[in-house]
């Protein structure tokens, strides 16, 4: 997704809630990233705030929920999403130390732009 150019590492799947399968979480960025393509902005971050719910550790749902909020011009909440993926990145097994110190370096700058 534009904005934050956060996609080094995404996540392949994650365990849901009892009730769920396994579901992959590209399957909810693409299909954000679908609907930001065709105009349809907010739609995008209602299918992102459900996998929120549904994954509430998801680094990388939190960090494309983030985009998309910023997408659709609500910094306060792209800011709160940001920071979450922020703080979920020390607990994030798919990505190594480098690809995590790269990370928040990208989440760090964009933070930033989100306040000014």
């Amino acid at each position: 997704m534009p904005g934050c150019s956060c996609r080094t590492a995404r996540t392949k799947t994650r365990q849901f809630p009892a009730g769920f399968k396994t579901i992959p979480s590209d399957v909810f960025e693409d299909a954000a990233s679908f609907l930001l393509e065709a105009g349809r902005k907010q739609d995008s971050v209602t299918v992102l705030t459900y996998a929120v719910k549904l994954a509430p550790d998801s680094r990388t749902l939190h960090q494309s929920l983030g985009e998309a909020l910023e997408r659709v011009g609500d910094a306060a909440k792209a800011t709160e999403a940001c920071k979450k993926a922020l703080q979920l990145l020390p607990a994030d097994s798919t990505v190594t130390g480098e690809e995590k110190r790269a990370l928040r370096k990208e989440l760090e700058e964009h933070l930033r732009k989100l306040s000014h």
